[in-house]
């Protein structure tokens, strides 16, 4: 029996549900072009394409408008074939099934086993816009000026921090998000402003308020 053409895709996503990951990128060259792709994970609410590992988004490092986002399984994208062949400019042929599989395998062969800390610049503003998308906020908060108390909760349950929030804090301030990991009812805040940005230290100190009423 043959190995599934993306079977990177399922090791890939059982790491970053080991690390907490919701959201991981990787590189792809395709016809001269450059694509950063999100890895996003489908979380316990909304629908899932059956079969589908995760949503997987292409960013044309070229051209911002130049998009596309597909579900993807073990075996291949769940597209239509011809909005496959377009967007990636797969070439027609009697045997397709045999040029899908070509361009599936040579795809294949830059899914990441595992989730990586470092990441390119592109990769990382591309994951930071969508985090903070889902997190209902600005694509270009990306100042981190303190903590808080996580509102909500109930039945006398503290809330906790989303997995977005969580996912950006470690992207953009590593240090913090390693010291704070367990204060889960802490959120991370950010601003688009500069000025507005503290250092590690200075929300550490400020935050030993919030630390002691939990």
């Amino acid at each position: 029996m043959r190995s599934p053409l993306l079977g990177n895709l399922e090791k890939l996503k059982r790491d970053m549900e080991k690390k907490g990951r919701c959201v991981d990128s990787f590189l792809f060259e395709h016809r001269k072009r450059t694509y950063v792709v999100l890895v996003k994970l489908y979380g316990e609410s909304g629908s899932r394409p059956e079969q589908a590992l995760a949503e997987l988004e292409f960013l044309n490092t070229a051209n911002a408008r130049d998009r596309l986002s597909v579900p993807a399984s073990r075996w291949q994208f769940i597209i239509d074939a011809r909005e496959l062949r377009t967007y990636f400019g797969i070439d027609y042929e009697e045997n397709l099934g045999e040029a899908f599989r070509r361009f599936y395998d040579y795809f294949g062969g830059f899914v990441p086993l595992r989730a990586a800390a470092k990441k390119s610049a592109e990769e990382r503003e591309a994951m930071v816009a969508w985090l903070s998308r889902q997190d209902g906020e600005e694509a270009d908060r990306v100042y981190c000026c303190g903590v808080r108390k996580t509102p909500g909760g109930q039945n006398g349950i503290p809330a906790e921090r989303s997995l977005f929030n969580d996912n950006k804090a470690r992207l953009l301030r590593p240090r913090l998000h390693k010291l704070l990991k367990t204060e889960r009812r802490l959120s991370f805040c950010f601003s688009n402003d500069p000025a507005d940005e503290r250092t590690d230290d200075d929300i550490l100190k400020k935050g030993r308020g919030f630390l002691s009423e939990l």
